[in-house]
């Protein structure tokens, strides 16, 4: 009890000893997150299986998907795997629950398109007229006899000249041809698809569940699940769900792909 009075038997020494303790707290909190997450990752789903149930809800072809980013986090009071991928033009953003597999958050956002082609504009020139030449005739010529001795110079009456009037020319009208009309078809502009036509396409982890529940006869507000992971199964992607109902265990495989029922089972929990 001395011993103790002498800690803060000074201001200087009860700030010090304050301090001391306040590390010592500090320490021993932060050694118990590191203990807590270290403990939630190892008993987690995994990176690998967070990325699967991500790439199922939304629909995706894991070969397709580009930019791949998976990490280990701790968001609003629960442990999460944040998983983040591009494909098909668009960007997704996932939060998955560590310890089952639940989408606690989906974000996507379309980041390109396909550009709108435009048909060519085909105009067609119009013809050229071409004018004919004018042609004109040139008046006859007319000779007049010479005169003999004294005789008297007969009186000549030159006959009228005639004078062809040159023909009118005609130029034909020109006839010009309108271009056609072009219409350009409306371009049809598609949003990228929510999931590639070629792509596997699972349900998601919550439709699993209800279709598993409903089989049994409950509803999911009433039971307790223990295991909702998506596994591969001799050569087929599945659901293993497991739940408890009471003392009532119950245990489905449900086919990822058409949310099948492919085995069930319950028994009472000793």
């Amino acid at each position: 009890m001395k011993k103790l009075k002498s800690l803060f038997s000074s201001p200087k020494k009860a700030a010090l000893t304050i301090l001391c303790i306040a590390a010592a707290i500090g320490i021993l909190a932060a050694g118990s997150v590191l203990v807590a997450n270290a403990y939630a990752k190892s008993t987690s789903i995994g990176a690998e299986n967070a990325k699967n149930f991500a790439f199922a809800d939304a629909g995706v072809d894991p070969v397709s998907a580009e930019n791949v980013r998976t990490e280990f986090d701790f968001e609003h009071g629960q442990f999460v795997y944040e998983v983040d991928f591009i494909a098909n033009g668009t960007e997704y953003e996932y939060w998955i629950k560590a310890s089952d597999g639940t989408v606690v958050k989906k974000e996507q956002e379309v980041i390109r398109q396909m550009a709108p082609t435009t048909a060519p504009v085909q105009t067609t020139t119009p013809p050229q007229a071409t004018e004919l030449p004018a042609q004109a005739t040139t008046p006859p010529q007319i000779t007049v006899p010479p005169v003999q001795g004294n005789e008297q110079t007969p009186q000549i009456t030159p006959l009228p000249a005639q004078v062809t009037t040159p023909p009118q020319i005609t130029t034909p009208p020109t006839q010009v041809t309108a271009p056609p009309q072009i219409t350009t078809p409306p371009v049809q502009i598609t949003a990228p698809p929510a999931q590639n036509p070629g792509a596997a396409s699972y349900i998601s982890i919550d439709q699993a569940k209800s279709i598993a529940v409903g089989h049994a006869g409950l509803f999911l507000s009433e039971v307790r699940f223990s295991k909702a992971k998506l596994e591969n199964d001799d050569g087929y992607t599945v659901y293993e769900i497991e739940f408890y109902k009471d003392r009532m265990e119950y245990e489905y495989t449900i086919n990822a792909t058409d949310g099948s029922i492919l085995e069930y089972d319950s028994d009472w929990d000793d």
